[in-house]
């Protein structure tokens, strides 16, 4: 308390001053009679008081800085505590950035997990493709080996119907038989190599063809054994020739021997002369003059020119195949032995087409067991895959999980945190307004 001032309490919140009062009589006189005035030392006002005492508390103030003063923290201009709704979001974007980018990474590595696996996986089953490929051939072969079987059945059933025929058109019906007898051998023969079942013989040693595929994905191989349901024959002839069929234009050829050339003969026609090639035609060239079954010696009548006499070929008879001959082998349907004959092995050469399409369901059931095998082990990778790209989702599901949960209980830590500092700040206001120290009076 300053003598002759009187008390005046700060006001912070209105920033009031106070006024110089006017002179004052003493009651005492001067030499001359006037009365002695007092005039009293200028009193300074509450806001310099306060200006002062702020300065000497915080004297960046008078420097205009930001003040770091307990007052300063509770009107946020601290760099004591700060902005608390601001650092609050500030920190909180940090750790959600960071949650974030942890989660980016551990997704990649979750997701470069599974790819790995999966690309493994892909190039096993392309493997496994390329195999199935095969099979899936060989499956064909089956298939179509069926159907020529099927083909030459409906074909050998019509053959009986010409034989019944010819006893009124033997010569029509003949032909009719060699044209059925060369669609039959076409049936057989209408696939290639790799996938012919049921033709595509060795004609030099008659033997039949083989279709072999992959069954696995190292060097394994499936063989399958394959019929004739055509009919191919040769004469070998006494002088060491050979005569040999073209299955197609119903003829039969002369060659020097097996796998040799084909033979020519002289033929004249008045003054001209030329070399043919030796092949006489199933209609009017080739007769039968006898046939041992047993021992398969046959003898032939070959007309190549029709003005010149017939050449007697004696020879052996080798077939294979169905074992079906041409109408010449049966008197071309001219006579009841001949047709009998036809009938015979009409029969004979269904019950052999019987034996081919047996030979065909064993391979068909090769084809099964591997094509099965490759199906379960495609299945498998398969479900390998498919575990592998579930184990990456529900792992991504965790991890979303757990992100989530992480960043709502930061958010909550933060808030807690912040409410914390708010009751800490108003604590600390309370006690700057009761301050007596901050209580000035004049």
């Amino acid at each position: 308390m300053v003598s002759g001032i009187s008390s005046f309490p700060l006001n912070f919140a209105g920033g009031l001053s106070l006024s110089n009062p006017a002179p004052t009589a003493t009651g005492n006189t001067n030499p001359d009679g006037s009365p002695v005035t007092s005039t009293p030392t200028e009193t300074p006002n509450s806001t310099s008081l306060l200006q002062a005492f702020t300065t000497i508390a915080n004297p960046n103030l008078a420097s205009g800085q930001n003040s770091g003063s307990v007052l300063g923290a509770y009107t946020y201009d601290s760099s004591f505590f700060g902005s608390l709704p601001t650092e609050q979001s500030q920190l909180l974007t940090q750790i959600a950035s960071h949650a974030k980018q942890q989660f980016t990474d551990l997704q990649s590595a979750i997701q470069s997990t599974y790819q790995q696996k999966a690309d493994t996986i892909t190039a096993v089953t392309n493997q496994w493709i390329t195999v199935k490929a095969s099979v899936n051939n060989a499956q064909a072969s089956v298939t179509q080996a069926g159907k020529s079987i099927d083909a030459v059945n409906s074909a050998l059933l019509d053959m009986r119907g010409l034989i019944s025929n010819s006893a009124q058109d033997a010569k029509y019906n003949a032909q009719q038989f060699d044209s059925s007898l060369a669609a039959i051998n076409q049936q057989a023969d209408r696939l290639g190599r790799s996938l012919n079942l049921v033709g595509s013989i060795n004609r030099n040693d008659f033997t039949p063809n083989q279709v072999q595929y992959r069954n696995n994905l190292g060097t394994g191989v499936s063989t399958l054994n394959g019929g004739y349901i055509g009919s191919d024959y040769r004469i070998m002839a006494s002088d060491g020739t050979v005569w040999i069929p073209d299955l197609n234009a119903n003829t039969l050829t002369h060659y020097s021997e097996l796998q040799g050339v084909p033979q020519t003969v002289t033929v004249t026609d008045g003054t001209n002369t030329v070399q043919l090639p030796e092949a006489a035609s199933y209609q009017n060239g080739v007769k039968l003059v006898s046939y041992n079954a047993t021992t398969k010696a046959i003898t032939l009548q070959i007309t190549i020119n029709p003005s010149d006499p017939p050449k007697t070929v004696t020879g052996t008879l080798q077939q294979t195949g169905n074992n079906l001959m041409p109408s010449w082998f049966y008197d071309n349907l001219t006579t009841d032995a001949g047709r009998q004959r036809a009938f015979k092995a009409v029969s004979e050469a269904t019950s052999r087409v019987t034996l081919a399409a047996g030979t065909v369901q064993v391979a068909a059931n090769t084809v099964a067991t591997d094509s099965k095998n490759v199906d379960n082990a495609m299945n498998a990778l398969n479900a390998q895959n498919s575990s592998a790209q579930l184990t990456e989702l529900q792992q991504l599901q965790d991890l979303q999980t757990k992100y989530t949960q992480q960043v709502q209980a930061m958010q909550n830590n933060l808030n807690q945190l912040s409410s914390q500092q708010q009751n800490y700040i108003d604590a600390f206001a309370s006690q700057i307004s009761d301050d007596p120290f901050l209580s000035i009076t004049i």
